[in-house]
């Protein structure tokens, strides 16, 4: 009966160290190929910090000489107007479309979950998706050209992504 456990003992052994020499390779892959796609990130971050003719002397990452020309100049532009300028109108854009999508949507979804209970309900969100695609192109046709009719087709446009999903 020892022979029987020793040889169980000895099977459970072997089978430990193949699970852990296989967990080992499988980790050592994973982080190779984790090292292989970070490396175009980790490049590009060092390569930020690089002139030009730095960039294109060698494919290391770590900058000889660091500069930040390149973020000085990135901020500026052909216009009158810089990045931060752009970056605030981005903001005045978004913020009420995000919080009129909230609102809606939370509406939309009362609406849907716990007021209207009929069969057939379901189809319904094809009739609004095809509403929706049909207003936004009227809407987008009439009024694209200023910017309001830009805004309110980019509001619709976020509706029926809403709608579509």
């Amino acid at each position: 009966m020892t022979d029987i456990a020793t040889l169980n003992d000895m099977q459970a052994a072997r089978r430990a160290r193949l699970r852990l020499l296989s967990t080992s390779v499988r980790y050592v892959l994973l982080f190779a190929v984790g090292l292989v796609m970070l490396y175009p990130l980790i490049w590009l971050v060092g390569a930020s910090f690089k002139t030009n003719s730095e960039i294109f002397s060698g494919a290391g990452f770590i900058p000889e000489n660091p500069t930040l020309d390149c973020y000085i100049r990135g901020w500026e532009t052909s216009t009158p107007y810089t990045f931060g300028r752009f970056f605030w109108n981005s903001f005045l854009i978004i913020l009420p479309k995000v919080v009129g999508t909230a609102i809606s949507c939370t509406m939309a979804a009362y609406a849907f979950a716990l007021l209207f209970k009929v069969r057939g309900r379901d189809y319904l969100w094809v009739m609004a998706a095809a509403m929706a695609s049909y207003m936004i192109a009227r809407f987008a046709g009439e009024h694209w050209g200023s910017p309001t009719g830009v805004f309110l087709s980019a509001m619709l446009l976020t509706a029926a992504g809403l709608i579509f999903k």
